[in-house]
């Protein structure tokens, strides 16, 4: 990593703005101005393991609320696609559309393996200060469940990664800021 510094927990994490599935623009000093904040990535919406995933967190919306933590979801696809989606799956939480993928590239959860980029199941939780408290990153196979992660935030602490997760985390976001890649 050549001495480069890598976002580690408790690090505070730059502020983004990517639009939801309705066009609005999305800050995560917005969303997480009262509460943490639960960012959901997954790859695709016609993937059945994609879908399964959002349902396992759309089931426990709940739960996450109870913790006084926002839920959102993030993937690579554009606003309208992300809105049909939304709605076939009635979705109760904001679907943040990614669809330069620039966030997902920036966490370090980007899969562009593929003829079409796409996020890689993951889960990041921010604090309501903006200091990361969890990234995990999982597989199309295995992913973050929402019951782990909620169970999780009741002990206080972060759940186990699926895989270890080192991103040059602050580099990648100062790029995508700055519009280089």
């Amino acid at each position: 990593m050549s001495g480069q510094s890598v976002l580690t927990i408790g690090e505070r994490v730059p502020d983004f703005a990517v639009p939801d599935s309705t066009g609005r623009q999305r800050t995560l000093t917005e969303m997480t101005a009262a509460r943490s904040l639960a960012l959901v990535f997954f790859a695709a919406g016609n993937d059945p393991r994609c879908v399964r995933q959002l349902r396992d967190f759309s089931e426990h919306l709940r739960a996450f609320n109870a913790e006084l933590v926002n839920l959102a979801a993030v993937a690579v696809m554009s606003t309208e696609r992300g809105d049909r989606l939304r709605h076939a799956l009635d979705v109760r939480f904001p679907m943040l559309c990614d669809a330069d993928a620039e966030l997902c590239r920036a966490w370090g959860l980007l899969d562009d393996s593929a003829k079409l980029p796409s996020a890689l199941p993951g889960l990041v939780v921010v604090d309501r200060e903006g200091k990361l408290l969890q990234l995990t990153r999982g597989s199309l196979d295995e992913r973050p469940s929402a019951a782990e992660s909620v169970a999780a935030l009741q002990a206080g602490k972060p759940s186990a990664p699926l895989k270890a997760l080192r991103p040059r985390f602050a580099d990648r976001m100062a790029a995508w800021r700055s519009g280089g890649r």
